[in-house]
């Protein structure tokens, strides 16, 4: 059987066979091919881009983590110092003290 060949009739009136077609069909598809290279190139681009910034937003957690230890550390310590109002009652008292102890 021997392969029928029709034409197509492009709007300005341009007439064109199936292998007019098959030729613009297979360029089309190779510049679609490049944009679809274009875009998976970029994605990997992307996905190195995000994987780096993860890295470094763990590196970050980990210190904050720290911090925040270190920050309850501190806050425990200074729970256990005298703060200044009491210190300057204690050293009124500690003089009146001294004063009233006779002297030898």
């Amino acid at each position: 059987m021997k392969k029928k060949h029709t034409a197509m009739v492009h709007k300005s009136g341009k007439l064109f066979t199936a292998d007019d077609v098959g030729r613009y069909v297979g360029a089309v598809a190779e510049e679609f091919r490049g944009y679809v290279k274009a875009v998976a190139e970029q994605y990997r681009g992307l996905n190195k881009r995000l994987d780096h910034v993860e890295t470094t937003l763990n590196s970050h957690t980990e210190m904050i983590g720290q911090i925040m230890s270190d920050v309850q550390e501190m806050k425990n310590d200074l729970k256990q110092k005298v703060d200044r109002t009491e210190f300057a009652r204690l050293e009124k008292r500690v003089v009146m003290l001294e004063r009233a102890r006779p002297h030898s």
